[in-house]
């Protein structure tokens, strides 16, 4: 048993960090207060400011460094996640991306005029895949819960005005 100076409470070993004593190995924290602690101390404004200093900085630094590794592993967590969601590998999703001419299957953009990379837009029901759109026609379809009438109402308020 140990005594955690933070809640004043004898506790088991167990319930104890690995590294949950002080600098002079005296007293002990619980896992509890130490994750209360350092919840206190990530939301305080004064540390979340330092942090973004030694982010930014670090960054700068290391931004070669960085820039490789990202694209080392982007296209293998990128194969995976599409993999794990829909069922297709990159290479299948790139033949999607081609027989769009690279382009949003509903506004047309193309991917060059949009900073996130396109989604795959699927039936939800059926999960057939029916193309590749840009963000914001992917969240449209989203929001609309893929229901035609929802649509056909939109397309009739917007010819009330005079819409395009």
């Amino acid at each position: 048993m140990k005594y955690c100076y933070k809640c004043g409470e004898w506790k088991e070993k167990f319930e104890f960090h690995k590294n949950s004593f002080t600098k002079d190995n005296l007293e002990y924290i619980c896992k509890k207060c130490k994750n209360q602690y350092m919840r206190n101390y990530n939301s305080n404004p004064i540390h979340k400011s330092k942090m973004k200093k030694y982010k930014k900085k670090y960054y700068q630094e290391h931004q070669e460094e960085i820039k490789r590794y990202r694209e080392k592993y982007k296209s293998k967590y990128r194969n995976r996640a599409l993999k794990n969601k829909f069922g297709i590998t990159l290479e299948e999703y790139d033949k999607i991306f081609i027989e769009q001419n690279g382009c949003c299957a509903i506004c047309g953009k193309h991917q060059s005029e949009v900073k996130r990379t396109f989604a795959v837009d699927h039936n939800h029901k059926t999960n057939n895949i029916r193309g590749l759109l840009c963000y914001r026609c992917n969240t449209f379809l989203g929001y609309c819960k893929d229901n035609i009438n929802t649509f056909i109402n939109a397309v009739e308020y917007l010819e009330k005005d005079g819409g395009k």
